[in-house]
């Protein structure tokens, strides 16, 4: 495993993190058994993973409570970082929110406390503010923002107390972020998080054919706006999508090594990020993640998967929302 600094703090975390997304149970599914679940984290610890992110709203703090109970005999080997949703950001209920996943952590710190997608009226310079007070007081280390397009996100780097991090959708198959978002973190020496760094078992080559994939995740702007559920109007880029996830599968495969491992390690090859926010169900599936964390790809390999998928980048735009048109957060 390999570890970088987190923007201008002195954490260093491990390149692949822990998402708790699929131990919180994915909507309308059940999570995975307890046994499962702390198996999964043990085993990410166990593999060197020391940055493990999750979401106050994922399973109403399942994901947190788990985490917590998991890891709190090792709480000085770990960073916490956690967010909250925008009905949580006025003063009084972000207080309770902190309060809550302070407790669900069973921790009187968070190491990174994020603002999950901008509010729609109060600027981003008193949520910002009021965090600052939190860190004042311990109760958490460093502030964080997520799902910020390069416009609020420039606008939050301007606040007295600026986030040292973005958590942002990025992957082989999701470039936007590169348009605006990478060089404005880089100038600024903030560290990029990166959500959905597989795209949902797309860049595992899980699915064979477009039609192969499921609704939940075909609700993609990939994919045409027919599909169930879709929160868009656009025709989609199946074709494209389908074409780069072939070239992704030819590089690993002439590498020997598993595609979701390439696509993982292209991501840290990256400027400006710092890690990967991987979920798994079981062990098995999270030492698979974490080993991606020991590959280095050669730079011929890393430029060769970014020609591979550069189509479908230029295709796709500039816009760092994946799933919505018009975006929900530029």
């Amino acid at each position: 495993m390999r570890y970088v600094q987190l923007g201008k703090t002195d954490m260093k975390v491990s390149t692949i993190a822990f998402g708790a997304y699929a131990i919180s149970g994915r909507p309308g599914e059940e999570p995975p058994s307890d046994d499962d679940a702390f198996g999964a984290i043990e085993a990410a610890f166990d593999e060197g993973v020391n940055l493990f992110v999750m979401s106050d709203s994922e399973g109403d703090g399942l994901g947190e409570r788990r985490i917590g109970s998991a890891l709190c005999e090792v709480r000085d080997h770990v960073f916490f970082a956690t967010k909250t949703g925008p009905e949580n950001h006025p003063p009084r209920e972000l207080g309770l929110a902190l309060d809550r996943s302070l407790q669900n952590l069973q921790t009187d710190h968070i190491d990174l406390y994020m603002v999950d997608l901008p509010h729609p009226r109060l600027p981003a310079s008193d949520i910002l503010g009021q965090l600052d007070k939190f860190r004042e007081q311990g109760k958490i280390r460093a502030i964080g923002v997520c799902r910020y397009g390069a416009h609020n996100l420039a606008r939050a780097i301007k606040c007295p107390t600026p986030p040292v991090c973005t958590e942002v959708s990025y992957n082989l198959l999701f470039r936007a972020a590169e348009a605006d978002v990478l060089p404005l973190c880089v100038k600024q020496q903030m560290s990029v998080l990166c959500r959905a760094p597989l795209f949902l078992g797309l860049l595992t080559g899980r699915y064979e054919r477009p039609d192969d994939v499921p609704p939940r995740v075909a609700k993609a702007r990939h994919f045409n706006h027919t599909r169930a559920d879709a929160p868009h109007k656009q025709a989609g880029f199946e074709k494209e999508t389908f074409e780069a996830i072939a070239a992704i599968r030819r590089i690993a495969a002439d590498l020997g090594e598993p595609m979701g491992s390439v696509a993982l390690s292209w991501l840290s090859a990256q400027k400006g990020v710092a890690a990967a926010i991987v979920g798994s169900e079981n062990a098995l599936q999270s030492r698979r993640n974490a080993r991606a964390g020991g590959l280095m790809l050669p730079p011929g390999t890393v430029d060769e998967l970014a020609k591979a998928t550069r189509t479908l980048k230029d295709r796709m735009g500039r816009s760092v929302d994946m799933w919505e048109v018009p975006p929900r957060f530029d």
